[in-house]
């Protein structure tokens, strides 16, 4: 019996959780650069007072930053605070055509949570993850 079991589980295919990305703001041709921000459905969770959740931004163009850093996408872990609509971040991942270029990371702390402005890519972000329900 402990045979078949063994058997079962070796034999068994494991099925990974892939991220199921939604798309929450596209900034078009009319901008500077064209930018697909997406938040990873799966990924959002109620922890504590706040919702987590993952958000990727994918550009066309390649982007500078601090002239040591090139990326055309990221991916950015977000705390929010939905009764107060404030957001804090604490893991942000670059790519360079899918490479890693950089990547940070810090503690939650609730003393640093920031306003998200009205009309914003974060606000529409702040709206769907606290309007989602698991």
């Amino acid at each position: 019996m402990k045979k078949l079991l063994l058997i079962t589980l070796v034999a068994t295919p494991v099925i990974a959780n892939s991220a199921d990305w939604k798309i929450i703001s596209y900034s078009g041709v009319d901008s500077y650069d064209e930018k697909t921000t997406s938040i990873d459905k799966g990924s959002i969770v109620k922890e504590g007072a706040y919702k987590k959740a993952w958000v990727r931004e994918a550009y066309t163009n390649v982007i500078e930053f601090d002239k040591t850093i090139k990326y055309n996408s990221g991916k950015t872990l977000f705390y929010f605070d939905c009764n107060k609509k404030t957001a804090y971040i604490t893991n942000v991942i670059y790519y360079l055509d899918d490479k890693r270029t950089f990547f940070t990371n810090r503690k939650l702390d609730k003393h640093d949570f920031i306003d998200i402005a009205p009309e914003t890519t974060g606000e529409d972000m702040l709206n769907f993850v606290c309007q989602y329900n698991e």
